[in-house]
């Protein structure tokens, strides 16, 4: 029962929050930022770039060296670095050095989120893995949706700095919770280059694994898309606070929570293949209302908001069965199943934020297109690596 581990939990459900805040919990500050720093909103969106990249990296090696080390060791080490390095992202005044402690703030999330997921598979039966992915996809999902709620009452209220003190204060609160729980990998290894490498070739040569992967990669996406998009739109388009965006925002994390609900409803009913399936399908049907939405009506907050708030909650369905069928094929590999799915996401989303800063996407239209690409995106591979005849084949 979840019961019994209630501190392990609290550990994971708090470092799956911490991953997705530390993502975008600034971006009501950016056009504040933009002027502190003398930069351009491209340069600012590129903050957010910078962070999935080095979390990409920290999830490939710190997640990976967790099977061989425990995961406990490797959340301690990298909870001390995210803190220290928020600590010094409001000291400093150099463009050039906040981007390289968002990079470093990323490596070091990279050797807490994979590793809290791998605690999942060490600590619960494959039955309640079901369960808990639901509540840690929640919170993952969540974060970068609840993130910009929060950053949005300290720009208004405080100060941008305020975010990343934030931040170190619950990496410190985190920090103290895991350096008094005792190792959850019991499976652990001798460390060799060999077996790490051959660990990521078995992972990574599991059909239905890579399909989901690039599932929720594409999906991820969404969430950055319009983390990096909607602030711009909301302040400088239709000239309101960011504490209003924070308020619109928070109708993204009611409608993420509520699609993991109905997710855990949906599972007791129906295979979650078709579940997944339908979700997709509704994500795209969502992404070309909000095109259609923002080309034929005036723009408005219900016009740019409704149709993603439908978008978010579709996702917010496929997210939990995706994760818990990728992580629960690899019961004794988690740590190199978790690391190279979040790594996977990771870059994927990195280069979705990479794109929106080098193409210009700033306006309701182009966001909306890029909601609808990636939809059918994921559509598309779902097709490809679930058909019918190849799921059959796979299972």
């Amino acid at each position: 029962m979840l019961s019994k581990r209630p501190m392990y939990l609290l550990l994971v459900l708090l470092s799956m929050f911490l991953g997705g805040i530390a993502l975008d919990i600034h971006t009501p500050s950016m056009p504040t930022l933009v002027q502190y720093f003398s930069t351009d909103a491209e340069t600012m969106k590129f903050t957010v770039s910078i962070f999935l990249l080095g979390l990409g990296l920290g999830s490939v090696v710190l997640g990976a060296v967790s099977d061989f080390c425990g995961r406990r060791l490797i959340i301690v080490i990298s909870l001390v670095c995210f803190s220290l390095s928020s600590w010094f992202v409001t000291e400093t005044k150099n463009i050039d050095v906040f981007l390289l402690l968002r990079f470093l703030q990323g490596v070091a999330m990279g050797g807490v989120v994979p590793n809290a997921k791998s605690m999942i598979i060490d600590l619960y039966e494959r039955e309640e893995v079901k369960h808990v992915s639901a509540y840690v996809i929640s919170l993952w999902t969540a974060g970068p949706i609840f993130a910009p709620i929060i950053g949005s009452y300290f720009e208004h209220y405080l100060h941008w700095e305020v975010s990343f003190y934030f931040l170190a204060a619950y990496a410190f609160v985190v920090l103290i919770i895991a350096f008094f729980l005792k190792e959850s990998n019991r499976h652990r290894k001798d460390f060799s280059f060999q077996s790490l490498i051959k660990n990521y070739r078995h992972v990574a040569s599991n059909r239905q694994y890579m399909g989901g992967m690039y599932i929720l990669g594409l999906g991820y996406s969404l969430l950055v898309a319009y983390g990096l998009v909607l602030p711009f739109i909301v302040q400088d388009s239709l000239q309101q606070s960011a504490a209003l965006y924070g308020h619109a925002t928070l109708l993204l994390g009611v409608s993420c929570c509520v699609g993991s609900l109905i997710n855990r409803m949906l599972v007791h009913y129906f295979d979650s293949n078709k579940i997944i399936q339908g979700a997709l399908y509704l994500m795209a049907l969502f992404s070309l209302l909000a095109l259609f939405a923002v080309s034929f009506f005036p723009l408005t907050m219900y016009v740019l908001y409704l149709p993603i708030v439908c978008l978010t909650m579709a996702f917010s369905v496929v997210y939990p069965g995706c994760l818990s069928r990728c992580l629960s094929l690899f019961p004794k590999r988690s740590g190199a199943a978790s690391a190279l799915l979040g790594s996977g996401l990771i870059f994927l989303a990195a280069i979705t934020s990479i794109l929106i800063s080098c193409l210009h996407v700033h306006t309701p239209f182009s966001l909306s297109l890029v909601f609808l690409i990636l939809s059918l995106l994921c559509v598309a591979v779902h097709l490809f690596f679930f058909g019918r005849k190849k799921a059959v084949a796979a299972s």
